[in-house]
């Protein structure tokens, strides 16, 4: 803080420099705001910075982090459109790309400019078939550059004579036929296909009741091809010279399919509620049910389901400690205590009590103001015994 002499009073709060050597951290919001790149770079720094010049062969595939943007120079200034000409066949000629920083809305990038000449349409040489300007490549930070952990090579040495031989006789019998490369590369979409078959049904009128063309699906595999003894033999020779235990099915995930896990019925009752709420269930319930426990109890319905379902556990924990301290029910007289059915308590039929209004009345009497049930029964239990 920094104090005013006279009166010993702040004036601003100034924030204390970084340790030296310390790294400081932004918050997204300070970087959005441009502040950040202000304090770094200044307020008239251009959005482009150059850096300097690499070879072209420096700019490999795999540094490129997103879609490039293309830059066409433009006549802002006097002469800058000649003077970015000139750049571009300059470095086109040497094989050069430029390094620059680039900075939009206060993040700063780093990118490469890869230039590119105008080439024009060879029917019409005034016409452009491709401008002149630069490629603004997006380059990853060092941070962002991953290096994963490649399982070691395998030497021939590492397999065994019968499993060369199986693999040899697998590829020979697995090789598609003459022509096979384009037979792939030309296998119809099958949806796009069974589509485009349904409107021109429509569109010649054929009618609804005659039956659509079957459409081959060629992505399927050939049973029938797959099916030869000698590929059967062949598939079942690698399997059993590699010692796999189950062949990888047809669904092409390998393997058995995981059981579908079955949704939560949706309970009924206060027993049921309070049974998945002890197992820890009440998670697989959707929020529409949660909802609607929550809203015939008079709770809140706000909040994402983790709130909901913790909202309801509480409530049903809170409703079960109330049932554990609540009083025991109170049991009517029968004719086995002497008294009338209904008459009053078990233990004392004609039992009065003081009520409210300094009244006494018995049990049954209680039951016809209260009504039946806890109503009576919590009545008659604050009631004044004589």
């Amino acid at each position: 803080l920094r104090w005013e002499a006279a009166t010993e009073a702040p004036l601003s709060a100034v924030p204390s420099p970084p340790p030296a050597g310390s790294q400081q951290v932004f918050e997204p919001f300070e970087v959005a705001s441009g502040k950040v790149a202000e304090s770094l770079y200044g307020k008239d720094e251009p959005p482009l910075v150059l850096l300097g010049f690499r070879p072209t062969e420096a700019l490999k595939p795999h540094l490129n982090v997103k879609p490039a943007t293309f830059l066409e120079p433009s006549e802002t200034a006097a002469g800058s459109t000649v003077a970015a000409r000139a750049l571009v066949e300059s470095m086109a000629a040497k094989g050069r790309i430029a390094l620059a920083r680039f900075r939009r809305q206060g993040a700063a990038q780093l990118v490469a400019l890869l230039p590119q000449r105008r080439e024009a349409d060879p029917r019409d040489p005034a016409v452009t078939k491709l401008p002149c300007g630069f490629h603004l490549v997006y380059l990853p930070f060092a941070n962002a550059v991953r290096k994963p952990e490649l399982p070691p090579t395998l030497e021939p040495g590492a397999f065994s004579a019968p499993q060369l031989e199986a693999t040899r006789r697998l590829v020979q019998h697995l090789t598609l036929p003459e022509g096979g490369a384009q037979l792939v590369a030309a296998v119809p979409n099958p949806a796009s296909e069974a589509h485009f078959r349904a409107i021109e049904q429509a569109a010649f009128s054929e009618g609804a009741s005659s039956a659509l063309q079957q459409v081959k699906d060629g992505t399927v595999p050939d049973a029938a091809w797959l099916g030869e003894p000698s590929r059967v033999q062949s598939i079942g020779g690698f399997i059993a010279a590699f010692g796999v235990a189950q062949a990888v099915g047809s669904g092409g995930g390998g393997g058995e399919r995981a059981p579908k896990r079955l949704k939560a019925s949706v309970p009924t009752s206060a027993a049921e509620w309070s049974q998945m709420q002890a197992a820890g269930r009440l998670a697989e319930l959707s929020a529409t049910v949660l909802k609607e426990y929550l809203r015939a109890e008079g709770l809140t319905l706000g909040g994402k389901k983790d709130d909901l379902v913790a909202r309801v556990s509480g409530h049903i924990q809170e409703r079960a400690l109330q049932d554990l301290n609540a009083p025991p029910p109170l049991a009517l007289t029968g004719p086995a205590d002497g008294g009338e059915p209904g008459d009053g308590p078990a233990s004392a039929a004609a039992e009065r009590r003081e009520d409210t209004d300094g009244q006494l009345y018995t049990f049954a009497e209680f039951i016809e103001f209260y009504g039946e049930g806890k109503p009576s029964e919590k009545a008659w239990a604050k009631a004044k015994p004589q």
